[in-house]
C-alpha cells in the first residue's frame, strides 16, 4: 500500500537507492495525504497537459505580442505558459493552479503562481491583454471557467481557449446556452482539433480551439462649450483648461 501511494504521487522506485524517486519535493503532496487519508490523482483534477501541436496552434491564434500581459488561470505543467513566455517574457505570464504538484513544477519553472487555488474563487480583475487556457470540462466546467476568465481582460483583450464543443450546436442546459449567447455576441472563431490529440495523455474527450475578443468601451465624446478668449486667463480660458483636462482623464481611462 505504501509503494503504490508513493507511485500514485508521483514516485519512482530506484533500485540503487532503495527508495522512491520524486521529479518535485513530495513534502507538500505527503502532508495532503497524511492529513486526508486519500491520494488525488492527475485524472482527479482533470490535468491531462496540452500536446506540443495544439500549443503550437493555440499560441498561434492567440496573436499575442511582446510585453502583452497573460494570463493562464489552469497553467497545469506549464506547457502553454512556457510557450507564452517565449513571446512576452516570463514576468508578464501570471499562473493560477490548482493542483500542489503542478504549482511547484510552475514556481521551479520560475512563474508568478498563485496556488493551490481555485481560479473559480479569484476575483477578477480586468488588466490581461491575453488569457490561454486548457481547463477541466467535466460538468460544465470548462464554461464556467472561460466565462470567468474573460472578466480578466481588459477591453479589446483576447482569450484563446481549448475546450469542448458541446455548447456549439444545440446545447442542452441553461449555461451552454448561456455561454453560446455570450460568444456568439463577441468577435470569435471556433477551430475544430483532429480527435485523438489528447490520447497520449489518457483522454479521448472531444475538443476545438475557441478564439474571441473582449469588447471594446466606446468612445466617449465631451464637449464643453466655451466663449472665444482673448487671453489666457478669465472664464473662457478656465472652460478650455477644464475641458483638456476631461478630455486627458477620458483618454487614460
Amino acid at each position: 500500500q505504501v509503494n503504490a501511494t508513493l507511485n500514485a504521487l508521483g514516485g519512482k522506485w530506484h533500485t540503487g537507492k532503495q527508495a522512491h524517486v520524486f521529479d518535485v519535493d513530495p513534502a507538500p503532496l505527503l502532508d495532503t495525504a497524511v492529513e486526508t487519508s486519500s491520494v488525488l490523482l492527475s485524472s482527479d483534477f482533470e490535468f491531462f497537459e496540452t500536446q506540443a501541436p495544439e500549443v503550437a496552434r493555440l499560441i498561434d491564434m492567440a496573436r499575442m505580442r511582446p510585453g502583452d500581459l497573460v494570463l493562464e488561470p489552469q497553467a497545469g505543467g506549464g506547457a502553454l505558459a512556457t510557450a507564452a513566455a517565449e513571446i512576452v517574457g516570463k514576468d508578464k505570464v501570471t499562473c493560477y493552479e490548482l493542483m500542489p504538484s503542478n504549482v511547484q513544477v510552475l514556481a521551479d519553472l520560475g512563474f508568478k503562481v498563485d496556488g493551490p487555488r481555485d481560479f473559480l474563487a479569484v476575483p477578477p480583475l480586468p488588466v490581461f491583454d491575453c488569457v490561454i487556457a486548457n481547463p477541466p470540462f467535466s460538468g460544465g466546467r470548462d464554461i464556467a471557467h472561460i466565462t470567468h476568465a474573460l472578466k480578466f481582460l481588459k477591453p479589446g483583450g483576447k482569450l484563446t481557449a481549448i475546450m469542448s464543443p458541446s455548447w456549439r450546436e444545440t446545447p442542452t442546459n441553461a449555461a451552454a446556452k448561456q455561454f453560446k449567447a455570450l460568444i456568439e455576441g463577441m468577435e470569435h472563431t471556433v477551430e475544430k482539433i483532429d480527435a485523438g490529440a489528447f490520447s497520449a495523455v489518457g483522454t479521448q474527450v472531444a475538443t476545438v480551439l475557441l478564439h474571441c475578443r473582449a469588447p471594446e468601451v466606446p468612445r466617449v465624446d465631451v464637449v464643453v462649450p466655451v466663449e472665444p478668449a482673448s487671453s489666457t486667463t478669465g472664464p473662457a480660458a478656465t472652460a478650455v483648461s477644464a475641458a483638456k483636462a476631461v478630455q486627458e482623464q477620458l483618454t487614460m481611462f
